[in-house]
């Protein structure tokens, strides 16, 4: 099928619906001789399956994977080594993953290395140790120019709870950082994700092109809202002082709030008095934006009426 350029592929996580490279699979894979795209959702047996699937697929420009997971019951310790081709690899997004990835940028990334990774995406879960992340991106570090990361809980395990250990001198390329910080408002505190956000800030190589930085919230309620800006002891003007220092070519500081149903225009422009007002050092840099991911719902409930 030389005109198929993108093949989304989704299958179960339960462990009954396994897959595996049959010789099916093989010879179903194999008519889409033209792709630059793959959306990817299922579960594999072991990390050499998971291999050898992502090995039959042609040099591909974009990996987007909704979901995965290894059963890790069937995983014995072998693993041959990848024969595919993903040099060719522009950007890769991970939305979804119950296991840890890090064979991902080990076992293939790092032998098949894509030289023009543009793009390194990731939300919801951690799916790399520390060390491997820095990895993926050392590889990709000189074309670079978008990095999207979802920041740790205050509970995460393995070695997350510091920023990673860049060990790359430079992103030469980079031009966007967003940090996409989990759900506000109570119980939760953003403190936690914000400061770490902050020191991953102070740690990052030099990323003298870099334009905008963002970070983006999940709101329930329209009060929730206030909770970004709210704990007093975030220190908004050092960030403020730090991200001129460290981006000179910075055009936008982005506070992007997704709201589990619009909010209102009153309620709206209440939160962004207060954000100007914390985050006054900014000046015009300060972008806020507004995304609503239920607008069939928004009629529901009148915010501004309560």
């Amino acid at each position: 099928m030389p005109r198929v350029h993108k093949l989304v592929w989704k299958s179960s996580l339960s462990s009954s619906c396994l897959i595996s490279c049959t010789p099916e699979t093989r010879q179903f894979i194999s008519t889409f001789c033209s792709l630059k795209e793959v959306e990817f959702a299922g579960s594999f047996a072991t990390v050499s399956d998971a291999k050898e699937f992502l090995g039959l697929l042609p040099r591909i420009e974009v990996l987007n994977i909704k979901a995965i997971d290894i059963d890790e019951r069937y995983s014995s310790g072998q693993s041959p080594v990848f024969t595919g081709d993903m040099t060719k690899l522009r950007r890769l997004s991970v939305e979804e993953s119950e296991t840890s990835l890090d064979w991902l940028v080990d076992d293939i990334l790092a032998i098949s290395r894509p030289t023009q990774l543009q793009s390194v995406r990731y939300e919801h879960d951690l799916p790399f140790s520390p060390t491997i992340f820095t990895r993926l991106v050392a590889l990709s570090s000189k074309s670079l120019q978008e990095l999207i990361i979802q920041p740790p809980g205050r509970t995460v395990l393995g070695g997350w709870v510091n920023p990673p250990p860049f060990t790359n001198q430079s992103f030469p390329s980079l031009t966007s950082l967003t940090f996409c910080i989990a759900q506000v408002g109570p119980p939760l505190k953003p403190l936690f994700s914000m400061s770490w956000c902050r020191r991953v800030i102070d740690t990052l190589p030099p990323a003298l092109k870099m334009t905008s930085l963002t970070m983006h919230f999940y709101a329930i309620r329209p009060e929730d809202t206030d909770e970004i800006v709210a704990d007093q002891s975030f220190d908004c003007k050092r960030l403020s002082e730090r991200t001129s220092e460290l981006f000179p070519e910075l055009k936008r500081f982005v506070i992007r709030v997704s709201m589990e149903r619009d909010f209102g225009a009153r309620r709206k422009a209440l939160s962004e008095a207060l954000f100007k007002e914390r985050l006054e050092h900014f000046g015009n840099k300060l972008v806020i934006e507004w995304v609503d991911e239920n607008p069939h719902l928004s009629g529901n409930i009148d915010w501004d009426s309560e």
